[in-house]
Parts: structure tokens; sequence; C-alpha cells
């Protein structure tokens, strides 16, 4: 008979992670007040399932938004919990904890192979692409890209069948959005847990808190609650206020205007294109694009297959630099398939491009279905945190939502969106491309 060896990692899980443990979902979204201690939760989940994964060579990933955060939230509790279990090794260089399998029995089976569970940072996660998961966390989710999820790492879980939990801070924008799409399907547990209703704050620590704090952040930090953060967020005001007073709908574009599109070019990242329609001086957002990785000429044939009736494609200054690939300017490549449209706006000054925008966002209409990843750009686009000073800085946070929101800065600067459409025939172009 084989030695059963019982392994306690020393964790005693409190009611509310008894029932993230005990729920039979394979994805689960968890909305969990501050010091609550969900990150030591997720740990010890991942570790308990790795050790009962009966497939050979199991790969668990826990990320956070940088992998600095990942070291300093989670690193600690894996060696403190992991610890225990013979043969576990730390590389602490890579952030990787490896636990040798041999002549263990899972459901059964004798396992002579390894357990590897990486800590990983969501900030470059185009480098996560091609790996295999047996489950994954997702902490602090509202600070990563929205991609993260559906192209890299739900594919990643797809061959062995692996889980994944999403742990986040309530915020306006993605996390939001993602939560109300999930929330109904019966394949996700979700859990939203109030400070006020957990009993794991004391009242009194609280109150003092939400004085210290103030209003909005403490309804955010510890009562969950997820349109609160406007003092940090430039835009969010103004798109719930479209959203109330009826300025998104769907179905806006109207074949008869013309359609001018407006870039923000990402240098390693992605590339935003806002899409507008002007009638006399009503503005209209029509369409969204956004994608990354990919070269003007991509972005080109997207604006063709949309089939619009485009006059004017406005590109910001640095489309003027010459690009060490082809020798060219974006400019002169966007102009092979847009001859006489495209245009080069001014270097412009972010802070004003910030004050345009919610001028422009207190009267354009949206398409909501269309632009909605250009909506979700504005509601989360938010000021740098001073952590030396414990304020909100004047700049803008670099994120997944910088490029959505700078094309709208663009657009919103621009100073032809109100020509006449008679105005606007005298600067189309008098020859055809044919192709």
């Amino acid at each position: 008979m084989p030695i059963v060896k019982h392994i306690s990692t020393g964790y005693s899980p409190r009611e509310w992670q008894k029932k993230i443990h005990f729920a039979h979902q394979r994805f689960k979204f968890l909305i969990i007040h501050r010091r609550a201690g969900k990150t030591v939760a997720m740990i010890n989940e991942i570790i308990y399932k790795a050790l009962k994964c009966p497939l050979k060579n199991p790969q668990y990933a826990y990320l956070a938004p940088t992998y600095s955060q990942a070291k300093k939230i989670a690193w600690q509790y894996i060696r403190d919990f992991a610890g225990v279990i013979p043969g576990a090794t730390f590389n602490e260089q890579e952030l990787l904890l490896t636990i040798p399998r041999g002549n263990t029995i899972v459901d059964g089976v004798k396992k002579n192979d390894v357990i590897k569970v990486f800590l990983l940072g969501a900030e470059n996660y185009n480098s996560l692409r091609g790996i295999y998961l047996d489950g994954a966390v997702l902490d602090e989710f509202a600070d990563m890209h929205p991609d993260l999820w559906s192209t890299v790492i739900r594919p990643a879980l797809s061959d062995r069948l692996g889980w994944a939990t999403i742990v986040g801070t309530a915020r306006p924008g993605a996390i939001h959005q993602f939560y109300k799409n999930i929330k109904d399907n019966p394949a996700w547990f979700t859990l939203i847990m109030k400070a006020s209703e957990s009993g794991l704050i004391a009242p009194a620590e609280l109150e003092a808190a939400k004085i210290e704090m103030g209003e909005e952040a403490y309804l955010q930090e510890y009562e969950c609650e997820f349109e609160t953060d406007q003092e940090a967020n430039y835009y969010l005001k103004y798109v719930i206020d479209m959203e109330k007073n009826g300025k998104m709908r769907e179905g806006l574009y109207d074949p008869a205007l013309p359609v001018q599109c407006f870039f923000d070019l990402g240098v390693g990242d992605s590339t935003a294109i806002w899409f507008r329609q002007v009638l006399k001086n009503e503005h209209r957002a029509v369409d969204y694009y956004e994608a990354s990785g990919k070269g003007i000429e991509h972005y080109a044939q997207i604006l063709q297959k949309k089939n619009y009736y485009y006059n004017r494609i406005i590109l910001p200054h640095d489309a003027k630099a010459r690009q060490l690939s082809t020798g060219k300017t974006i400019q002169e490549s966007m102009e092979v398939f847009f001859r006489g449209l495209v245009e080069i706006q001014k270097k412009q000054n972010k802070q004003d491009r910030i004050n345009a925008s919610r001028v422009l966002l207190s009267s354009i209409y949206m398409d909501n279905v269309k632009c909605a990843r250009g909506i979700e750009c504005l509601k989360s686009y938010k000021r740098e945190w001073d952590a030396k000073n414990q304020i909100y800085s004047d700049d803008p946070k670099h994120d997944w939502s910088s490029h959505g929101s700078d094309a709208f800065g663009y657009m919103a600067l621009d100073n032809r969106g109100g020509q006449s459409f008679a105005e606007r025939v005298k600067d189309l172009p008098r020859d055809a491309i044919i192709n």
C-alpha cells in the first residue's frame, strides 16, 4: 500500500473563501473589498488544484497587472504556503514554483511529472501566447488590457479544460462591462462582497477610512461600486450622462454622409480609429476599430472593407516619421490607398485634447454597439496616481485605454468638423483610384 502523506499549507479559509473553493463552476468572477484576503485564497486555490490535477505536467499562472506587482503581491505567499510541500523549489528570478510529483498517486494513477506555477505580469500580454494552462488567476483585472482574457488566457485553457478566476476592484469601464456580460452565464460563479456586509473590518475602521479617503474612493475600494471613480477618470461623468440622455444608440451611420477617420498610432501596442460623421454641427461617432501588432496596410484594408464613403483620413503628427522597415512614412503608406484624403494633425498638448474631448462629449452621439470598445476606453481613461503626494496627478495613466481616448482627443480638436457638406465637397479628390 502506498504511503498517503497529508499536506497542510496552514491555510484556514474564511466563510466567504470557502464559497469560492466549493463553487463548482469552471470560471469565477470576484469583486472583493480591500483587505479581505483574496490573494491568499487565490494562491491556495492554485496550490490545491495543482496537487490534485490528473493531467501530465500541469501548469498554472497567477497574473497581476505588472511583473513587479506579481512579485510584491503574491511571491511571499507562494513561498509561505507551498514551502511545506516536499521537493518544492522557488526560482525568484523567474517567479516560478516547481513541484515534482514523483511516485504521487492522483485519482488512483501514479504520477511522475512536474507541476509549474508561474507568477506573471500582464503588461506584455502578447508574449504569453502559445502557452497551455490548467488554471489561471487574473488579479486586479481592471488594470489589465481586456484582450488578455479573450485572446490569450481563455484560449490557453481550452485543450486541457482549465479553470480561471478573475479578481478585481470595482471600476468603471471594461471590468464592469465584463461583469455585465457574464453575470447571468451559468458557467460563471460571481461574487461581489462589500465591506459593510462582510463583517471582516470593524465599522469604526470603515467610517475612518471613508473620512480619510473621500466618498468616491471609499465606495470603490470597500463597497465595490463600479461607477464612482469620477475624480480619477477624465470622461466617466460625461459618458454616463450620454447614456442617461439617450445619446448612445445603435445604427447612427448615414450612408448619405461622408465619414472622417481619426487615428492614434501605437508603437509596439494598439492603434485606434474613431469614425465620425457630421451633419451641420451635429457630430456622430458611428464606428470604432482597434488592433495591435499590425502594419498600417492592415488598417487601410479595414477601412476599405467597411465600405464607408470617406472624405478625410486624419493621422497624428508622428505619421510623418519614416519607418525603418519600408523607408516610407505612415502618411505615404496610407496615401497609396486613399490618395488626396490623408491629413496630418499638428502636435497637440494632451491637456488640450482632454479639455476638447469633454466639450465634444457633451454634444456628440455615439453608436453604442459599433463603438462599444471605444466607449470603454473613454470610461476607463484616468489620471496617474501620485503615490508620493497621495493625490491624482495632471498626467494621464498610460494603459490599454490610452489609444482610444487619444484618438478621440484628436477628433475633438479637429476644427473642420463643422464644415457644411458643400464646403467639404471642394476638398474631395478629382481622380479615381483604380486597383
